[in-house]
């Protein structure tokens, strides 16, 4: 259900409320069109947040797959590090994770 559907909905119902004969004085029609009011502008706000998504991690395959890609590329020349230094494979790994992670919870 759309924002549009959600509100026309809500406003409807503000007036099927609004024009209750069951309200015995104006006051309490009043009463009830404010807090209506309320709760569409709360429902408004909750329709405005971005839907959370869950965080989606690696899975020990996929952390063993990247590790194993960044090595072959390490090891048969595509990329380059200075002297093959242990701390800067560790660095690309991570960067490598990174990447990973990101493309799995950004799309």
């Amino acid at each position: 259900m759309n924002k549009e559907k959600i509100m026309n909905l809500a406003d409807a119902y503000a007036t099927e409320v609004a024009h209750t004969p069951q309200m015995p004085t104006p006051l309490e029609r009043k009463l009830a069109i404010v807090r209506i009011g309320v709760a569409r502008a709360a429902l408004e706000a909750a329709l405005e947040q971005p839907v959370q998504r869950p965080w989606v991690g690696l899975t020990e395959d996929e952390i063993k797959g990247t590790w194993a890609q960044l090595w072959y590329d390490l090891t048969h020349g595509k990329l380059s590090t200075p002297d093959n230094e242990v701390r800067n494979n560790v660095v690309m790994f991570g960067q490598a994770l990174e990447a990973k992670l990101k493309e799995k919870n950004n799309g």
